[in-house]
């Protein structure tokens, strides 16, 4: 069992290096949102004109994915990914394949039995499409992003531990998104040597102790992590345990039931990240953080709602002609007229000195 783990782990490594050797040093712009669905999984990468979704929440959250996806001009996406077929993480999906045109549709399973999957599934068909498994070791090309599948390694019943956990390299910044999985996987990983670096970690299963062991942590090193949870849920997550794992292993931390929608902005050698609610972003180059960012980092992981939004700075667009100011990463930005169009960089109160209002779609 070792020695099949730790030659899948070489192989991994060689096909990479190869992959880095070859791979031209063009970057543009990578948005990875971290969409707000409460006690579930739903994550949106945009990167140079091409798209991926990562699971789409609940089935009640579809109608949240198709709107997410018409706010921000997301009219197709080149993959669907369904880390395992638990309902909070395939439950929304239909609403994604109701609004949007879809190249590829996967998942860590081809059958399953329960409504939400066999809708998925029905869905990807109206399509023209079948769902494809994807396999540890295999790798998909998304704009000038590469997504090297992870695990799982092993397949052992465990629905949870049988997430697929993808790994997304876009230039010196890289992402880890790791579904639901346990313990178990990690250490298959761990034995493996498939546990990278990351500059953000997707922490698994909703901040459940049951993952996040610090030895993960140690070797994925995280710089910033995403939780995704819902308020007042019951089953306590994210567990205070895993909370201070995070602050042990460094990792600045945002939380969906806090912050509403995450964002984090790329240019392929820095990371911006911009929410929805109480505090509107941070920025960082590698682990040299401002002091406002280490300001919010003792705050974020404990959800302390003293957190203030006009204490951060942040980088907005404003359209001089309607007076509205904008995320990077909104859709109605894009569609700015050159000559109306500003960037201010600054605190969310300085930006509504200038008579300002938020877009009322990104709500910056």
């Amino acid at each position: 069992m070792c020695q099949k783990l730790k030659l899948r782990g070489f192989l991994f490594c060689l096909v990479f290096s190869l992959w880095m050797g070859v791979c031209p040093k063009l970057y543009g712009q990578l948005t990875v949102h971290f969409i707000d669905v409460g006690q579930a999984d739903a994550i949106l990468v945009e990167s140079d004109g091409e798209n991926m979704l990562i699971d789409g929440g609940n089935g009640s959250d579809s109608s949240l994915i198709y709107a997410y996806l018409k706010n921000h001009g997301i009219a197709t996406l080149k993959y669907i990914v369904n880390t395992h077929p638990h309902e909070d993480h395939v439950g929304g999906l239909p609403g994604a394949l109701n609004y949007a045109t879809v190249e590829q549709g996967f998942s860590s399973h081809q059958d399953y039995n329960s409504q939400a999957f066999g809708d998925y599934k029905r869905y990807l068909a109206m399509q023209g499409l079948e769902l494809e498994v994807l396999e540890a070791g295999s790798s998909l090309a998304l704009g000038k992003s590469y997504i090297q599948v992870l695990g799982p390694l092993e397949h052992d019943g465990d629905i949870n531990n049988s997430s697929l956990v993808l790994y997304l390299v876009y230039d010196e910044v890289s992402f880890l998104f790791t579904g639901d999985m346990e313990e178990g996987s990690e250490y298959d990983l761990l034995e493996a040597n498939l546990v990278p670096d990351c500059t953000v970690l997707k922490v698994a299963h909703h901040g459940s102790d049951s993952s996040s062991s610090y030895r993960f942590l140690r070797s994925a090193l995280p710089e910033f992590a995403v939780i995704s949870v819902g308020k007042n849920n019951s089953y306590d997550h994210p567990s205070p345990k895993v909370l201070s794992r995070l602050e042990d292993a460094g990792a600045q931390v945002f939380r969906t039931d806090f912050h509403g929608h995450v964002l984090a902005h790329s240019d392929g050698k820095r990371v911006e990240f911009s929410v929805s609610r109480n505090g509107s972003g941070i920025t960082a180059s590698g682990r040299e953080l401002s002091a406002s960012s280490s300001a919010q980092k003792n705050t974020s992981a404990q959800g302390d709602t003293s957190t203030k939004k006009e204490a951060v700075t942040v980088t907005y667009i404003l359209n001089t002609s309607s007076k509205k100011f904008h995320l990077p990463s909104c859709h109605s930005a894009r569609k700015i007229k050159e000559g109306n169009k500003k960037e201010f960089s600054g605190s969310h109160q300085e930006v509504l000195e200038l008579n300002y209002q938020p877009c009322g779609i990104c709500k910056p």
